[in-house]
């Protein structure tokens, strides 16, 4: 299992993000909202860029080091940083073994608020270092 599978099983068992984004179906996408579909408000869709930062061998164990960035789409700007807030609770610290995959730590790098006028639409991403041991 990859580091972004642990991370998103983190997600999905933190019960106030759950709350916030559903259960059935889930609006939390990899790379992208599924194409043709209109999710309701707030989802979430989050990218692993193992370029930026770059993934690096650490030590002697294996372990690699990871960025992810999280945007979270939202109605208000309220509820993008009631997403965030449980995004931060379930990742920021995080460790944990699952599937093979050992997140050693995550840790919240920065966050950026931006109004998409447009669309009428709140984005909040979050970044994210994540060292694992896949």
């Amino acid at each position: 299992m990859a580091a972004e599978q642990s991370l998103v099983a983190q997600l999905l068992a933190t019960g106030g993000f759950t709350s916030l984004v559903g259960t059935s179906p889930t609006r939390l996408y990899p790379v992208k909202k599924d194409a043709g579909s209109a999710p309701a408000l707030p989802y979430v869709i989050y990218t692993r860029f193992p370029g930026a930062g770059p993934i690096r061998t650490m030590g002697g164990g294996g372990s690699k080091e990871s960025d992810f960035t999280f945007e979270i789409y939202a109605e208000t700007y309220t509820s993008a940083q009631a997403v965030a807030a449980q995004v931060e609770v379930a990742l920021d610290w995080f460790s944990g073994a699952s599937g093979g995959t050992t997140v050693l730590h995550t840790e919240l790098e920065g966050t950026t608020d931006i109004t998409l006028a447009e669309q009428g639409v709140f984005l909040r991403t979050m970044d994210f270092r994540v060292v694992a041991v896949e």
